[in-house]
C-alpha cells in the first residue's frame, strides 16, 4: 500500500511539471502552444489553389497524402492575429479546425523572402503561432494575405497532460481492484 501511495504522489508531481508550461499565451490566460515549426517556403510563379496544392503535394514538401479543400483556404489580415503576451514578434491566430499543417501566403515578396510558408502545427493545434522576427524588416504580420489548413496521413500527437490523465485513471482503477481483492481475502 505504501508503494501505491508513493507512486501516486510521484505521478502527481510529474503532472504538476508537465503540460504546456512553456506555451505562449494571449490575453493573459489563453494558451496557444509553442511557435509552429517552419517546414518549407517557396516563391511560386503564380498563386492559386491548384499551384499551392501541387507545391504541398510535392515529395520534397509533404507528399501526395496531404491535401486541403479549397474551403480550408481563407483570407486573413493583420488585425486577425493577436500578439502573444511573451513576445511582441510572436503572433497567434485561432484556426477553424485542428490541422496538422498550415501555410500562409505573405502578400509582399522579395528576392530574399519566400512568400509561401508551410508550418507544422505544434502543441495547441487550434492556433497558428508564428514568429515574424525571422522575416525581413519590410514585411510584417499585416502582410499575410491568406492561410490554408492542411490535413493528411499523419496522426496528431497527444498532449502530455492528456497522457498523464489517462495514467492516473488506470492507476486509480488498479488501486480499486486491488482494494476489493484484499477486502475479500
Amino acid at each position: 500500500m505504501r508503494f501505491f501511495k508513493l507512486s501516486v504522489l510521484f505521478l502527481c508531481g510529474l503532472f504538476l511539471f508537465s503540460g504546456s508550461a512553456l506555451a505562449y499565451t494571449i490575453n493573459g490566460t489563453t494558451q496557444v502552444g509553442l511557435i509552429d515549426t517552419l517546414e518549407a517556403s517557396t516563391t511560386l510563379s503564380s498563386y492559386g489553389y491548384f499551384q499551392e496544392l501541387a507545391w504541398i503535394q510535392n515529395e520534397g514538401v509533404l507528399g501526395p497524402g496531404y491535401f486541403f479543400p479549397e474551403t480550408n483556404k481563407y483570407n486573413v489580415n493583420g488585425s486577425m492575429w493577436t500578439p502573444t503576451d511573451q513576445d511582441s514578434d510572436t503572433f497567434a491566430l485561432a484556426l477553424s479546425g485542428t490541422p496538422e499543417y498550415y501555410f500562409i501566403k505573405v502578400g509582399v515578396g522579395t528576392a530574399v523572402f519566400d512568400p509561401l510558408r508551410l508550418y507544422h502545427n505544434e502543441i495547441s493545434m487550434a492556433y497558428a503561432v508564428i514568429n515574424t522576427a525571422e522575416w525581413p524588416d519590410t514585411v510584417n504580420i499585416g502582410s499575410v494575405s491568406h492561410l490554408g489548413e492542411i490535413n493528411g496521413n499523419g496522426a496528431p500527437v497527444p498532449e502530455p497532460a492528456t497522457m498523464m490523465l489517462l495514467g492516473f485513471g488506470l492507476i486509480g482503477l488498479a488501486g480499486l481492484r486491488r482494494k476489493k481483492f484484499f477486502k475479500k481475502s
